[in-house]
């Protein structure tokens, strides 16, 4: 598959293995409930720490102490924060900041695996899917803790973990995984715009650049590769992995439902912006 191109796991992930993938001959926590996952305890035990306790742990934290630190770090917006505050709006910000953080590592780890790492490829990859569940199914929890009404984003998790661990069961086409994780890079951003909006912020030249930028990621690179692994899946003969081109299809519509949401953003702040400049 094009999409690799160097180390030996891009090279043995790329080959989208038509047969069962021997199984481990280590033991883990998993095996014990009849999944033979290729995984050592150390890294699951760090990936439900770090991508499932932690994001809660830190939620809790922020909860308490967020709204005083931005009151003494951004003075002049009191009377914003204060708002944000009394709307429970805060708790999505506090949702999202610690989002961007963990996505930006599982993506990191994953273009580290696609594109540089020699080592074995499918311990690697297990890692990737077990702690982008644990993120999702964390950032599920926290969703739920401050009764957001995002439910679009509950779907999107929701399809996220069931497609993790099918892949990591079927224990086949685990270079879906590479790729996919990969697009988590647009969480920091969207992270940035939720930011920019809550402080009245969105008819910015910076605004307006993160807008595109994220239009740009999903047109161009979520959406085709999910599209284009999809469509890979379907051509093979093994039934067994076409849950997993379901799946992806679905990620595809909620992209292109967001990716024209984001177009008519652009639009408007672009229009208020040319709209200003003129005036002025």
């Amino acid at each position: 598959m094009s999409l690799f191109y160097n180390g030996e796991a891009s090279k043995y992930l790329s080959q989208f293995c038509a047969k069962e993938l021997p199984l481990p001959s280590t033991t883990n926590i998993l095996q014990h409930f009849g999944m033979k996952i290729e995984i050592t305890n150390q890294d699951l035990l760090h990936s439900f720490m770090v991508y499932l306790v932690l994001p809660i742990f830190l939620f809790n934290l922020m909860t308490v102490w967020m709204v005083p630190f931005l009151l003494r770090v951004f003075p002049n917006k009191r009377q914003q924060t204060l708002l944000l505050s009394k709307d429970k709006k805060v708790f999505e910000l506090n949702q999202r900041l610690i989002r961007g953080f963990l996505a930006s590592s599982i993506a990191i780890h994953s273009a580290y695996y696609t594109f540089f790492s020699k080592s074995d490829p499918i311990p690697g990859a297990n890692y990737i899917l077990v702690s982008s569940s644990f993120f999702h199914l964390s950032d599920t929890i926290i969703l739920y803790l401050y009764r957001s009404s995002d439910k679009t984003m509950v779907v999107h998790h929701l399809i996220v973990i069931i497609l993790s661990w099918v892949l990591m069961i079927v224990r086949k086409s685990l270079s879906v995984a590479i790729v996919a994780s990969t697009n988590d890079i647009l969480v920091p951003i969207s992270t940035i715009l939720s930011w920019l909006y809550s402080y009245n912020l969105q008819n910015t030249f910076f605004n307006l650049f993160c807008s595109v930028l994220s239009v740009l990621i999903l047109v161009f690179y979520r959406m085709p590769s999910n599209t284009y692994l999809a469509y890979t899946i379907i051509g093979k003969s093994d039934y067994s992995i076409y849950p997993v081109a379901l799946l992806l299809a679905g990620i595809v519509f909620l992209e292109i439902k967001w990716a024209r949401s984001l177009i008519k953003i652009c639009m408007k702040n672009f229009n208020v912006l040319l709209y200003s400049k003129k005036v002025k």
